[in-house]
């Protein structure tokens, strides 16, 4: 239950580090946090790569320690922040950048993730250039990993509270829809031994949310039925017009925000061959899985209802308790 933190950080910020360390080891107390990892931690003997490389796999919070140094630096940029981006894409880790002095930092390419520590403007600062002010700019990067833990424990309760009310192993059941959802498989798309197997294309890197529409388009029926039913095939011919130039003049939504319309109970996703019904319909399931889906995600209400009543799906094919998929060839 005790999230991990790892601390990525360049050896010659080793000042920043010791000047963290207290406001860390406060933090492992009131949080119940595990102690962090950093690479200080390695043993003579052991086999260090191997060591941080598993620390990696473990960590919930990669805390960097954002410099000229860390932009700089082979093993960072090759090594420990792919490993994170990769986790962090399947929701199991969470990237917290921390600036302690002034470099291009946009560089690294993840200028998405909110960085600390701010002025009282809102404006980021260095902790450099804070003066003697610096014991405040910590204790603001400590406040916010503070909540970015509990958020970890309240899911992780939340959890077991559901293993132990289904009988269902929601981390085994997270971990394995991971593995088998959210890597690409593109040998079906190429001749045999054309791709590298060792090439993984994750489908969070790549997916694009499409729009849609919230009805269907008209269906036309035929005319002998038509006739049969004592209906003028003709008149409804030009009705069924009307209605689908009406249809048409519908404006598309973002389809993640249909999906979790909580007004929208029941949904049916209807689209060609090849529309990406199958990608949009993993790509939710993985964004439900995930422990902590990022705040203000389009479907971050929808994964909190999903944790908080998890119901058994009859479904035979059901990829997720609350979501049921079919796909039918018509």
């Amino acid at each position: 239950m005790k999230p991990k933190i790892f601390v990525s950080y360049a050896h010659d910020d080793t000042k920043w580090l010791k000047l963290l360390d207290p406001h860390l080891a406060g933090l492992k107390h009131l949080a119940q946090v595990e102690d962090k990892f950093d690479d200080r931690k390695v043993l003579g003997g052991d086999h260090w790569d191997a060591r941080i490389k598993a620390e990696l796999e473990q960590a919930d919070i990669f805390l960097a320690l954002v410099t000229a140094n860390f932009v700089g630096s082979e093993y960072i940029r090759a090594t420990e922040l792919p490993a994170a981006r990769k986790r962090e894409s399947e929701r199991e880790c969470v990237i917290f950048p921390v600036l302690f002095d002034h470099c291009y930092w946009k560089s690294l390419d993840i200028d998405e993730v909110n960085f600390l520590p701010k002025d009282d403007n809102g404006k980021l600062k260095p902790i450099s250039q804070w003066g003697n002010r610096k014991n405040a700019a910590l204790t603001q990067v400590v406040e916010h990993l503070h909540k970015q833990i509990e958020a970890i424990i309240a899911a992780r309760a939340a959890g077991a509270a559901t293993t132990d009310h289904t009988g269902i192993d929601l981390a085994l059941y997270r971990g394995r829809g991971q593995a088998k959802w959210s890597a690409i498989d593109l040998a079906a798309l190429a001749r045999p031994g054309a791709t590298d197997p060792d090439v993984t294309i994750r489908l969070a890197d790549v997916f694009v949310p499409p729009n849609a529409r919230r009805s269907r388009p008209p269906m036309t029926l035929p005319r002998d039925w038509l006739r049969r039913q004592g209906i003028d095939p003709d008149k409804e011919a030009d009705q069924a017009q009307e209605i689908a130039a009406s249809w048409e003049r519908l404006s598309p939504e973002p389809a993640l925000d249909l999906i979790a319309d909580p007004a929208l109970r029941r949904l049916v996703l209807l689209g060609d061959p090849g529309a990406g019904k199958s990608a949009l319909t993993r790509y939710v399931l993985l964004q439900l899985l995930a422990e902590t889906p990022p705040v203000g995600a389009p479907l971050a209400a929808l994964h909190r209802a999903s944790y908080s009543r998890i119901l058994p799906s009859p479904w035979k094919d059901s990829t997720h308790p609350l979501i049921a998929v079919q796909d039918v060839a018509m």
